[in-house]
């Protein structure tokens, strides 16, 4: 049995957008609302310890995507307008931090967001945008 696929199916039944393991730790990213804002999430394989890495500072985040190494995290984040608080989706920044939510950087601004799929490459020195 695939302990791992089980897991992930119930993340995706509560609505969370799972990026996948991290490869030094075991550790799952993730984006949840369950502040209030789209933030980025780590927490161990088992599902506990979850940690808000984010915490509402870039808006709502949205595609995660591990290092190679598992020592970073990249992300799109959406701003919200502070008029009307609403998601404005038109533009978005290419973020990138440490795994444990340190050190983060804003490595891009977007304004054609029609695709939403960042890669890393192989090495780890450079970030798609697809």
């Amino acid at each position: 049995m695939n302990y791992r696929a089980i897991f992930v199916v119930c993340l995706a039944t509560l609505g969370l957008a799972v990026a996948g393991w991290g490869q030094a730790d075991g550790k799952i990213a993730f984006t949840s609302w369950r502040e209030g804002a789209g933030d980025v999430w780590i927490m161990n394989a088992d599902g506990s310890a979850p940690v808000n890495l984010t915490q509402g500072r870039h808006g709502h985040c949205v595609d995660l995507v591990w290092s190679p190494d598992g020592t970073k995290i990249a992300y799109l984040a959406y701003s919200k307008d502070p008029a009307s608080a609403w998601v404005d989706y038109s533009v978005a920044d290419i973020w990138v931090m440490d795994a444990d939510g340190g050190n983060p950087q804003q490595l891009a601004h977007l304004t054609d967001t029609r695709f939403q799929e960042l890669f890393w490459a192989e090495d780890g020195s450079s970030i798609y945008y697809y």
